[in-house]
């Protein structure tokens, strides 16, 4: 099991910062580009950049996924001088990723976001890090305007509340539990935990040392921080043994919410209220009694080895997958975005399988290889649906038909635990989770929305050819639906009737947008030379008033 790097960092393009939505994407995409405030280079990142492209909304043009059309809109939308320009967020892949499945799976990330209304650009390169192990990363901007036919229309307010949910930590929760969901889909083995380092048990966290010490390191220098930061990792790798004690294979397990750091009484109270409502409206009978091992009063499910104590979900070591399944829908009724499972790896395993299915996940530990298989088997044809419909150019399509040949034949003569596989299917998890109620909260960031009529059929660039995805309809429409499979790639059509035909009205748009952006410059370079003119025409002013009248002043020949 590899604990993968967690970083995790999200913020906002500001005109007050002298930093433009032309400057990020320049730094995305590896290029050069000039803004009003400065012109900035990155080709010299270029190597390193492993690919990119755009996800697009539900009901977007599809026009838009073309990068010239994208840029167009994207760069030159806002014109006030405190601007915001759009969103930027930046996340870590783990080491353990092929680098062919790098863009996929930080797709895959961002679903969530592109299912609320999002577009995006995403960009993921891999360079070297510090240890000289690679550093694989996306980057990506995402849209504060919604798209609609003609560009970007009115901002979206309530995502903002979306991103400063639980102090940035409900965001950092969906990004990891996405990606760590995508490893275990892709038969991966790793995780991302975005937890403080007390709470995961890592310890302090390294220090952050400039890269002038590395160069100075590198090129044969004595560094004493680079020393000292060498022999912390030195024995970091020396202690590979797992950090928590072996749990028993047969042991309770506590469920919490990975974005929160503490509940308080109220917020425990709340809760409690929530899960009481909910479960009586889906039919079951509540008991009270007190937990033995915490002390607090708990509220269990009649039938099931289920309690919650407003904190924490417990499943009792006799629970099986049905209890599982009801904790899964209960979190996804409560909107954690991202679990911590704490327990035996039998039931940790179960409640993986059914917390895939409701689309959230645990990000403290990785499930094991059965399990793995499983959900890779169960999940993967929706993995791959979810990132079609928001793909149209079918960026990730070649990537992701690829490995689907690799990974059908690894799977051929793959041996599989019967005995887990029974565990696993005691109970249909949809049977189960149709007691509890879906969750009504508006705008849920973590289902992939359907398909427009606009997105038919997604085509590949020249640089994937032979490959296509046909936009079906979404695996898991609402929360709970039974997992449908998406039409096989296909081979693109004869001729050029798959290719994006050019839009006149459209071109004709971006032109008077690109138009108004040079006149705009042109303006402020106008309004400087003015600034600059009066300024030494009042110091010319100032200069004649100041000097002395001719035989007036001190005369060097002058005795003092």
């Amino acid at each position: 099991m590899i604990v993968s790097f967690c970083s995790i960092h999200f913020g906002v393009v500001q005109h007050t910062k002298r930093y433009t939505a032309i400057a990020r994407l320049a730094y995305q995409t590896s290029a050069l580009a000039t803004d009003r405030f400065q012109r900035v280079d990155y080709r010299c990142y270029a190597g390193f950049h492993v690919g990119g492209g755009v996800l697009l909304p539900a009901g977007a043009p599809a026009q838009f996924a073309q990068w010239d059309n994208f840029y167009a809109m994207a760069a030159f939308r806002e014109t006030s001088r405190n601007a915001q320009d759009g969103r930027i967020l930046d996340f870590a892949l783990p080491r353990a990723v092929p680098r062919d499945l790098l863009l996929p799976l930080a797709a895959f990330a961002l679903m969530p976001f592109v299912g609320l209304g999002m577009a995006v650009r995403l960009d993921v390169e891999c360079v070297p890090a510090s240890d000289g192990e690679p550093n694989p990363h996306a980057h990506a901007w995402l849209a504060q305007r919604k798209l609609e036919q003609d560009g970007f229309g009115l901002k979206e307010r309530s995502w903002n509340t979306l991103f400063r949910r639980d102090g940035g930590r409900y965001v950092r929760g969906l990004v990891a539990a996405q990606i760590t969901l995508g490893c275990a889909i892709l038969d991966v083995d790793a995780f991302v935990d975005p937890r403080r380092n007390d709470a995961r048990g890592a310890g302090t966290p390294e220090q952050r040392l400039p890269r002038k010490a590395f160069n100075i390191h590198n090129a044969g220098g004595h560094v004493e921080e680079v020393e000292q930061l060498k022999a912390s990792r030195q024995l970091k790798r020396d202690r590979k043994a797992p950090k928590h004690a072996p749990q028993p294979e047969v042991a309770s397990t506590t469920v919490t919410n990975a974005a929160v750091d503490r509940v308080d009484d109220d917020e425990a109270a709340g809760l409690k209220k929530r899960f009481t409502d909910a479960a009586e409206e889906a039919g079951y009978e509540l008991k009270s009694n007190l937990d033995a091992a915490s002390g607090l009063p708990t509220l269990s499910l009649s039938g099931t080895s289920v309690a919650f104590d407003g904190r924490a979900f417990l499943i009792a070591r006799t629970g099986g997958s049905e209890d599982a399944a009801i904790v899964a829908r209960f979190v996804r009724q409560l909107d954690w975005p991202a679990l911590v499972v704490e327990g035996g790896p039998r039931l940790a395993d179960l409640m993986a399988i059914a917390a895939a299915n409701e689309g959230v996940f645990m990000v403290n530990r990785a499930p094991s290889a059965a399990a793995r298989n499983l959900i890779s088997r169960a999940f993967f044809d929706e993995l791959k649906a979810a990132i079609a419909h928001h793909d149209p150019l079918g960026l990730a399509a070649k990537l992701l038909a690829d490995f689907e040949e690799n990974m059908a034949c690894t799977h051929v003569d793959e041996p599989v635990d019967e005995a887990f596989v029974q565990a696993a299917s005691q109970v249909d998890l949809q049977s189960v989770a149709d007691r509890v109620p879906p969750n009504t909260v508006p705008a849920q960031p973590v289902k992939a929305a359907g398909p427009a009529s606009a997105f038919a059929p997604t085509v590949t660039t020249s640089g994937n050819d032979g490959r296509a995805v046909a936009a079906g309809s979404d695996a898991r429409q609402t929360a709970g639906s039974p997992s449908e499979a998406v039409d096989d790639l296909e081979s693109l059509p004869d001729g050029d009737s798959w290719k994006i035909a050019s839009d006149p009205p459209q071109l004709a748009k971006t032109a008077r947008y690109l138009q108004a952006y040079a006149n705009r410059q042109l303006q402020e370079l106008e309004e400087v030379d003015e600034i600059m003119r009066r300024m030494r025409d009042r110091s010319s002013e100032l200069r004649e008033t100041a000097r002395p009248p001719p035989g007036v002043g001190f005369s060097p020949t002058e005795k003092l």
